[in-house]
């Protein structure tokens, strides 16, 4: 890309304060960590086998997509919370456009979860 000469020193100035921006946004706040990643295992032992696109909806808004899991198999997913405290909900659509919701959760101090989608049981291992 060619800039006329009198935008260079602009360009070149946008170009290091947006590289800079990207970099700052990956580190937590001094003296803070982020949380850690948690596990989330979903069985997709509906009856009638169909594929599953799974979200997890945090309490403090937004609709994350996890991934889909093939009709009558099982997948594991990496999160990774904003934050613990926040009440959570994981969310399968089905082929029909019809959710199914898991009972709300909390992520502290958990590291893996395993959603049966037909029994609509969670299960929170530490």
């Amino acid at each position: 890309m060619h800039f006329p000469r009198a935008l260079r020193p602009a360009a070149a100035l946008a170009l290091l304060l947006a590289a800079s921006a990207c970099g700052g946004a990956r580190r937590a706040r001094p003296g803070t960590e982020p949380p850690p990643e948690v596990q989330i295992v979903v069985e997709n032992n509906l009856p009638i086998p169909a594929p599953l696109t799974v979200y997890v909806l945090p309490e403090n808004g937004g609709r994350l997509l996890l991934g889909t899991v093939p009709g009558a198999t099982t997948a594991s997913f990496r999160y990774r919370p904003v934050n613990l405290g926040f009440a959570h909900r994981l969310v399968a659509r089905t082929t029909s456009g019809d959710d199914l919701r898991s009972d709300l959760f909390r992520l502290s101090g958990k590291t893996r979860l395993v959603w049966s989608v037909r029994d609509n049981l969670l299960v929170t291992e530490r």
